[in-house]
């Protein structure tokens, strides 16, 4: 009798530190608000590049997705969204479906189902395909208060920052358009200065010696405080002269050959890899191989 009444207890007790686990644990849902994400590869967190930018960017975002409601894209945005939400709550998401409201899509000039207009501080960017690098960059370029150019020089047989030809630097200017900057050409034949907002004016090894005045007037910028990025491709006497013009440094000839690179699956030795920076403010900030 004493068994069969202590196995009662024991479910009683057991079934009553459940419920009030349960209690608690909903108590807690309603004060803290916390996520975990337990997926293999982290598919319901955000990387740390997008949390940092979410972070510098306060005021309420607006998202709105041109999509269908019954459309399997119309739960995969708003879960994608969720993603962002979670970590800045006043982002708000507002879906419009193109069929039921074409003059709200026509007055947008939306063409395609699953467009998203992104709309912060009076400013809007769109998007076409839904990944967090796109949708991240959008809010980063919605966030820069000031436009910042990336001039590239021109007129001397220099590689394009937006060129297409093999020898060009296309894919570098496309990327530094989508993180938010304005990528134009400048020939200082024609042109004074660079723009009072460049923020970086790139040399990007030139084929033909820079004219007199041309060189003056970059002096004139570097003094003012500007900053300049010249390349050189190897053995070019034209950037090799520019560089002592302009700075006094002279480069020295020959080529820096890595040797353990080949373990890295690079055949090329003549590719050096620079596993770390020394203290200096010329790669302060650099945590990159």
């Amino acid at each position: 009798m004493m068994t069969w009444i202590t196995y009662r207890l024991n479910d009683l007790l057991f079934y009553l530190l459940m419920l009030i686990t349960l209690l608690l644990l909903a108590w807690l849902s309603g004060r803290y608000d916390r996520q975990w994400d337990w997926t293999q590869q982290g598919s319901n967190s955000l990387s740390p590049i997008s949390v940092d930018i979410l972070q510098r960017t306060p005021g309420p975002l607006g998202v709105t997705a041109y999509v269908g409601e019954t459309t399997s894209l119309h739960d995969r945005i708003r879960r994608f969204v969720a993603r962002y939400q979670n970590l800045k709550p006043d982002i708000e998401l507002t879906f419009v479906d193109p069929l039921r409201q074409p003059d709200e899509a026509r007055r947008q000039g939306i063409s395609l189902s699953g467009e998203i207009l992104l709309s912060y501080n009076q400013r809007e960017e769109r998007i076409l395909q839904l990944d967090e690098e796109q949708f991240t960059n959008a809010i980063l370029r919605l966030g820069q208060s000031s436009t910042h150019w990336i001039v590239g020089l021109t007129g001397h047989g220099e590689r394009g920052l937006l060129g297409k030809a093999n020898h060009d630097l296309g894919e570098f200017g496309a990327s530094l358009k989508q993180q938010g900057y304005q990528v134009i050409g400048l020939d200082l034949a024609t042109t004074p200065t660079p723009p009072d907002n460049t923020a970086l004016l790139v040399i990007a090894s030139p084929l033909r010696p820079l004219l007199t005045g041309e060189v003056v007037r970059l002096h004139d910028y570097l003094e003012s405080g500007g900053n300049m990025l010249l390349l050189s491709d190897p053995e070019s006497q034209v950037s090799q002269s520019l560089m002592q013009e302009l700075t006094g440094i002279e480069q020295l000839p020959g080529t820096i050959v890595d040797a353990n690179v080949k373990e890295l699956g690079i055949d090329n030795p003549a590719v050096a890899v620079v596993p770390k920076y020394t203290s200096h403010a010329a790669t302060q900030g650099f945590s990159l191989k």
